[in-house]
């Protein structure tokens, strides 16, 4: 993945940093899936602010990149990468902005790795559950905040359509 179109105001020092991440993160994805024998493997490299290196940089930015193997072969590779700048550099909104488009890349990566994956996902409005396939729009789990709340985890363990 070499870094096209990216912001022209960046200076060349800052495309040379991104760059490096870009290599990073294809790397240390890829030999983490080999080494540990994993079916996948996420890297993210990057800046979330709010000082940065190269001097000048404002933003804050994350390379992701998905190691894994393809469904029925044994070699590892890069299934899917992503480039994420954000617009500011604030540490917390970045960090999120991160973690979604990770999941995101995640889902691609798998549906790259077995097209016919189908997946049980709970509609977040409806709570209705249904098998549909992954790259339909997924509704995934950003409600951590939830674990240290014992009331909330009694009530979702308790609902009749938890899969535990």
């Amino acid at each position: 993945m070499m870094i096209v179109g990216v912001e022209e105001h960046l200076s060349e020092e800052t495309k040379a940093y991104i760059q490096s991440k870009v290599k990073w993160t294809q790397e240390a994805a890829l030999s983490y899936c080999k080494h540990m024998d994993t079916d996948f493997a996420i890297a993210e490299g990057g800046a979330t602010g709010p000082t940065f290196h190269p001097e000048g940089m404002k933003a804050g930015f994350a390379v992701l990149a998905v190691a894994g193997r393809r469904s029925g072969q044994d070699d590892v590779e890069i299934l899917a990468q992503k480039l994420v700048l954000s617009t500011h550099g604030d540490r917390e909104m970045n960090m999120r902005l991160y973690a979604d488009a990770a999941a995101e890349l995640c889902v691609e990566a798998m549906n790259i790795a077995n097209p016919s994956i189908e997946m049980t996902t709970e509609q977040p409005d409806t709570h209705q559950v249904q098998s549909t396939n992954v790259t339909d729009k997924l509704y995934l789990d950003r409600s951590s905040h939830l674990r240290s709340d014992a009331e909330a985890m009694k009530e979702l363990y308790n609902r009749s359509d938890a899969q535990h």
